[in-house]
This record gives C-alpha cells, structure tokens and sequence, in this order.
C-alpha cells in the first residue's frame, strides 16, 4: 500500500488554495501527523477504500486546515486511491448530492460504502 505523508497532503492543499483563492494555513497540524499515520492501521482500516475513506473524513471533519478542507479531502483521497490502482469520479451528480447533502452527516462507514459503490480501477 502507497500512503500520502503529511507533507506531500499539505502540498495538496496550498496547490488548491492557490488554484481557489483561499487563506493557505494549518488550522490543527496534529490532526494531520496523526490521521496520516492512523489510516496505516490495517487492524482498523483494512483495505485501501477504508483507509480512503479515513483519510476523507479526516480531513473534511477534523479540519486541520483554515480554509478548503473538503477540496482537499476530495483530492488527496482521489490521489491516494491513484496510487493504489484506482480512483473516483468527482465530476458527477452522484458525487456532487454526496458532498452536499450526505457528507455534513456521513460516518466513515458511510463515505466507504459511496467510495466503494464509486470508485473504478486505473489501468
């Protein structure tokens, strides 16, 4: 299994910050440092969709960011599942109502389950 560190997620996030206009700056770095290294528990997190969907609901719940931490989520757990052989479209209506109207309330259960019901395999 590939992982992202917690430095190459912040490179992801100032990249976003830039392309949107927002205020770079880490709200929480522990949150950070400690989902990265938590998503590696195979124990909880047993596959790479649930370590996906950890990495997902860290970073959009926990917020270890000032702005745009759901861009970021979207996208570091999309690079995430590149590096390990799939992906998920984020162009879709699907994906759009998940973010919208889903995710204010999701568990990490359920972002695996739309991460899964979603997810393709790349070349």
């Amino acid at each position: 299994m590939n992982y992202l560190s917690p430095q190459e997620v912040l490179y992801i996030h100032n990249q976003i910050i830039d392309e949107l206009h927002g205020t770079h700056g880490v709200s929480n770095s522990l949150v950070l440092k400690k989902l990265m290294n938590y998503i590696r528990n195979n124990d909880i997190f047993r596959d790479k969709n649930a370590k996906a969907a950890a990495l997902f609901f860290g970073i959009s719940k926990r917020r270890p960011f000032i702005e745009k931490n759901i861009e970021t989520a979207i996208t570091a757990t999309n690079i995430f599942l590149g590096i390990n052989g799939s992906g998920f479209e984020i162009d879709t209506p699907t994906f759009r109502n998940f973010i919208k109207y889903e995710l204010p309330h999701a568990k990490v259960e359920d972002i695996q389950k739309f991460i899964t019901q979603n997810s393709f395999l790349t070349p």
